[in-house]
């Protein structure tokens, strides 16, 4: 089996998304997990005026910030 130039790269890559969205599926089942066992405390809105994300649609409450600190230090 003869060594191609971009199989390093191409593997590399592969690596890296199949990292990134196994971190994904896990942030996500975190916040799932935490606001269905925490319902009473971490699914409270944080912001009474907005209780979700316009765009996204998600709401916005202490498990999803847990959640996106959990996932940017990972």
């Amino acid at each position: 089996m003869a060594y191609k130039s971009d199989q390093g790269r191409i593997t590399r890559l592969f690596a890296f998304w199949t990292t990134a969205a196994l971190a994904f599926y896990g942030a996500v089942s975190l916040r799932q997990t935490l606001s269905t066992v925490f319902h009473g405390v971490l699914a409270k809105p944080l912001i009474a005026s907005l209780p979700k994300i316009p765009i996204l649609g998600l709401n916005l409450n202490t498990a999803l910030l847990i959640t996106a600190v959990v996932l940017v230090g990972s």
